[in-house]
């Protein structure tokens, strides 16, 4: 696995970091990403390598699960950092929603250190901040959402949803979520509140 030679950390690193803070600043808001200069390995969406070119280095770890092992050996080579069991890693990606059993293990932080739990980033078929025909329309609310927000995701699993919105009842302990569809981003800090509706 070779790295990538064509993104530069210095300025398309912190461009899409400013895009991924402003995406967890705005819940529920779809945000897109400029993927063009990666070459990540199939089944790796471009918005899911730049998160982890962007978030994941020496200092934390992280689990794959959906993908296959060169997604792993992508995501070690490019970011330096470790890789993880998922009861142990601060981001686990994950190829689809039916990954209910490492969302159930993963680091929802304790009382004295909420932080250290880890984010979700779950690729989704698609994405949309307009109604979709087949998909399930998610409604978000609290810090960072003036009211309520709402958007369309296909791919998603309302079991994945409800294990979520479980987890996250302890708040400030719980799992951030970022959905991601080929360069679009959405994400789901834990403090959300969450219903949804269809499928």
């Amino acid at each position: 696995m070779t790295r990538e030679a064509e993104f530069a950390e210095a300025q398309d690193g912190q461009e899409a970091f400013r895009v991924i803070l402003d995406s967890m600043a705005r819940p529920g808001q779809l945000r897109r990403l400029d993927t063009a200069k990666l070459a990540p390995p199939a089944g790796l969406e471009g918005a899911s390598a730049l998160l982890g070119l962007c978030l994941i280095d020496s200092e934390v770890s992280f689990h794959c699960a959906g993908f296959a092992p060169e997604v792993t050996e992508y995501l070690r080579v490019n970011t330096n950092s470790r890789v993880a069991p998922a009861a142990e890693a601060d981001f686990v990606f994950l190829g689809d929603s039916s990954r209910l059993d490492e969302v159930a293990v993963a680091k929802t932080g304790d009382p004295e250190y909420p932080e250290l739990s880890a984010t979700l980033v779950l690729q989704v078929r698609a994405l949309s901040e307009e109604p979709m025909a087949d998909s399930l329309r998610v409604a978000t609310s609290g810090p960072g959402v003036d009211g309520m927000r709402s958007f369309s995701v296909a791919g998603l699993e309302t079991a994945f949803l409800t294990l979520l919105r479980r987890t996250n009842e302890e708040f400030p302990l719980g799992l951030d979520l970022v959905l991601t569809c080929g360069d679009a981003v959405l994400s789901l800090p834990r403090s959300q509140r969450l219903e949804w509706e269809g499928l």
